[in-house]
């Protein structure tokens, strides 16, 4: 009885939240592919300057300037932070990850590991949410995201 009268206003904050507010997607703190050699999963810290707490991270489309934490490596206490700039397409999600070349490199690279789009989503409506007219050309491969690390 408690989990259905729980579920029932958080089903609506989530679908009010996917009407309203544009709608790009970055997921962190887990690996896409968990096969994958020397991917780790990052923590996004900040978002254009502003501390993130939440997983995953809904933004507007468009650029966006993120600090991000890769774990440490055994031996050390402290994260590596690095900051990165994205190119967010809308109605699209992003699952990115830390890529290190060996085990015990502490330096990684942010990849996105995989990209997908968002069912029900339109994104010139998007867009338009944003307040933005949408560039002449939208990221369309996931090399075409980061921008700057």
């Amino acid at each position: 009885m408690k989990s259905r009268a729980l579920l029932v206003p958080l089903a609506g904050l989530v679908l009010c939240g996917c009407s309203t507010a544009p709608l790009s997607i970055v997921s962190d703190r887990q690996v896409y592919s968990p096969v994958s050699l020397h991917h780790y999963p990052v923590r996004i810290e900040a978002v254009d300057h502003s501390g993130n707490l939440e997983s995953p991270v809904f933004l507007e489309p468009g650029l966006h300037e993120m600090t991000i934490a890769a774990p440490p490596q055994s031996g050390f206490r402290e994260p590596v932070l690095k900051n990165y700039t994205l190119n967010l397409a809308p109605c699209t999600r992003y699952y990115v990850a830390a890529y290190r070349r060996t085990s015990l490199t502490r330096d990684w690279t942010l990849i996105i590991e995989a990209q997908e789009r968002v069912a029900g989503c339109d994104p010139e409506q998007e867009w338009q949410k944003a307040g933005r007219t949408p560039p002449a050309e939208t990221p369309a491969g996931p090399a075409a995201v980061i921008v700057g690390g």
